[in-house]
């Protein structure tokens, strides 16, 4: 018997791997709760009249009834036994309720689980539910529970996103990059968006991404290189902006300037040939409600806005006369001697607001 209370090689194994990553601050709360009997297994059985998938019997009698598992968001549950639901599985196609049913096991956030399928073709299969009814989940290369946890275990190891997990093929990031390359798959993109971090990408993946990035002629495919490169913060974005700035890619543009602020700071302290085009899509971003309650950013996107050949005060009037904290405090510090003229006055307002409320305190 080892230290893990089980003689069982590949439950020592899953135990081990969820001991090393507990150890590491982004996995802390990973953890799994202690077995069950096959004696309470069986009640359960006989109580609800239904028959578990040996894999799921076998990993709740040798390594855990339960536990925290991890991904993008937080720690979400791995249901205990007792705490498991039977939920009601409908048909895909024609979106009617079936006669088969699925054990709700693990808890992925608001009210969806992942589900084992407990009868017919599909039985031992995972599927995804929504806590009332559940669809067969049929991309997710996984036959069973036990195989979905350790793939989960083993994607985490390689520092991937696990949101959407079920969704996506299992597999490295330079597996889905070669399945790119070799078939043109829009999926391969799809599975890298889904998990690639920036610490989990190497420099030479990387280089190869933006390669494939530039000479990429199908529209889609282009636009998921892009969000690819954004999303692990492609060191030059000014030259992936250039090469994207087309109608039809424009709230993509906007996407990765809204949730990845840093290429704002790029843009700000950046002088470059046709910025005039970026000018309609820096106003539209400097009105983003998270870009306004963020200091630092917003100042970035008004300097930008306002450096730039096109900028008319009129288009970011509203905000420049704003007398949100936020805003005040961002105008106030600007320094006159480096803005135009036709700004001043807003400076000198928002200064007057802040000499006001600094007399109030």
């Amino acid at each position: 018997m080892s230290r893990f209370n089980t003689s069982d090689r590949e439950a020592c194994r899953i135990h081990s791997m969820v001991e090393r990553f507990a150890k590491k601050q982004r996995f802390s709360d990973i953890c799994l709760y202690d077995t069950v009997s096959r004696d309470e297994v069986a009640e359960f059985e006989r109580l609800y009249g239904i028959t578990l998938p040996e894999d799921y019997v076998w990993f709740i009698t040798n390594v855990g009834n339960g536990g925290l598992w991890y991904d993008k968001y937080g720690g979400y549950r791995f249901e205990k036994l007792s705490e498991t639901f039977v939920c009601r599985l409908y048909d895909r196609d024609t979106g009617e309720m079936t006669d088969k049913y699925a054990l709700a096991v693990l808890s992925i956030g608001c009210s969806y689980y992942y589900a084992i399928v407990l009868k017919g073709k599909d039985r031992g299969r995972i599927c995804s539910t929504d806590g009332y009814s559940a669809s067969p989940c049929y991309p997710m290369t996984v036959n069973n529970f036990r195989e979905l946890y350790v793939k989960w275990l083993e994607e985490i190891s390689r520092g991937y996103n696990n949101y959407g997990f079920e969704h996506r093929s299992y597999g490295t990031l330079e597996q889905h990059f070669c399945d790119y390359e070799r078939n043109g798959s829009r999926e391969a993109l799809r599975d890298l968006r889904s998990k690639i971090t920036p610490e989990a990408v190497s420099k030479k993946l990387l280089r190869r991404l933006a390669a494939a990035f530039y000479t990429e002629q199908d529209k889609e495919k282009k636009r998921s290189l892009f969000m690819i490169l954004a999303s692990v913060r492609y060191p030059y974005p000014l030259n992936l902006f250039r090469e994207m700035f087309l109608p039809e890619n424009y709230d993509d543009i906007l996407f990765v300037l809204v949730n990845y602020y840093e290429y704002l700071r790029d843009l700000e302290h950046s002088v470059m040939e046709g910025a005039e085009i970026f000018y309609p899509m820096l106003v539209e971003i400097a009105h983003d409600r998270d870009i306004m309650s963020d200091e630092r950013n917003l100042g970035r996107c008004l300097k930008t806005v306002i450096k730039n050949p096109l900028f008319c005060p009129a288009d970011i009037e509203d905000i420049l006369n704003m007398r949100q904290e936020t805003v005040t405090e961002v105008i106030g510090h600007f320094d006159k001697s480096k803005m135009p003229e036709c700004v001043h006055k807003y400076i000198d307002a928002a200064n007057e607001i802040r000499r006001q409320e600094q007399s109030k305190k």
